[in-house]
């Protein structure tokens, strides 16, 4: 089976014994036409502070989803590309890279907000341990397809991208292309930073089809399902960023209600709004992220 690529980044107090068993792990998931060193400068911050604040050594691990960063080169990767699929690569990566271990910690942004829930539920089905925390960084839980038209931005860029012929001559002119389309001065550097050099110009570093598959698969797939069920010994944390545009009224309604308290059992269930914050608030306001995030570490500790 194909593994998917990743790197890690670890924080080790000099009280802490040496070793990955003495580890606490994190595996952080990137969002649509991301990768994981997207993620880099926010994970060695979270490695240290989780370190600081628990005595304890840490590893993030970053992956690059299917058809994403380095593993769009991995052969093996076969459709269907579902969410489904992309949470099965993470558990087959635990298994095998990871000695087995699921980690502490989840954290998905965006596509991956609901890859880590999808791995989630596949490590309940299959009678493994469970996470403690995951934690879903300005991702809708619910089905998002066509819902007030707010990913039409998004399927236009897929849309763009794919109709660009490769290899792209340089950045500048994939800059003038989408600058005379209309696009954000933002979208083209988030465009122009995903090219990687190759026989005659560029090429991205993902494999669009196959991403454009797996974004189709976020939009058709419902979460709330899965957080009707108990899951004891979780905390599901989701994070919307004060600025997005991502939520529905719909969206947010089914959250509170997901919240208030019930005779049935349900997952333990936080929300939280990082405000000064657009959808890529891991870049907006990564200080306060930090802080929302580690601030739950202690709880690691206690289950």
């Amino acid at each position: 089976m194909a593994t998917l690529a990743y790197e890690t980044v670890c924080s080790m107090p000099k009280s802490a014994g040496s070793g990955d068993a003495d580890k606490q792990t994190a595996l952080i998931v990137h969002g649509l036409l991301g990768s994981g060193r997207n993620w880099r400068t926010f994970s060695r911050m979270l490695a240290n502070e989780a370190a600081s604040t628990s005595g304890r050594p840490w590893k993030m691990v970053m992956v690059d989803q299917r058809n994403h960063g380095a593993s769009s080169e991995v052969k093996g990767f076969h459709p269907p590309h579902s969410i489904q699929a992309s949470a099965g690569d993470l558990l087959q990566l635990v298994q095998t890279k990871l000695s087995g271990r699921t980690p502490d910690l989840l954290v998905g942004h965006s596509l991956g907000g609901k890859t880590v829930l999808e791995l989630l539920r596949q490590l309940q089905e299959s009678g493994q341990h469970v996470p403690k925390q995951v934690w879903v960084l300005d991702s809708p839980l619910g089905e998002t397809n066509g819902i007030n038209g707010q990913h039409s931005d998004t399927d236009r860029v897929i849309n763009e991208i794919l109709a660009i012929p490769l290899p792209v001559p340089s950045r500048e002119w994939l800059y003038s292309y989408m600058t005379e389309r209309g696009y954000s001065t933002a979208i083209q550097q988030w465009l122009g930073s995903n090219l990687i050099g190759t026989r005659g110009g560029f090429k991205w570093a993902f494999d669009i089809s196959g991403a454009a598959a797996m974004f189709s698969s976020y939009k058709c797939l419902d979460c709330y399902s899965l957080l009707q069920d108990p899951l004891p010994g979780v905390e599901v944390h989701v994070v919307r960023a004060a600025n997005s545009d991502r939520w529905s009224k719909r969206e947010l309604q089914q959250l509170h209600e997901m919240e208030e308290p019930s005779e049935q059992p349900k997952v333990k269930l936080r929300t939280h709004v990082l405000p000064r914050a657009g959808h890529w608030l891991h870049v907006d306001n990564a200080q306060g992220l930090l802080e929302l995030i580690a601030s739950s570490l202690p709880g690691l500790q206690k289950q």
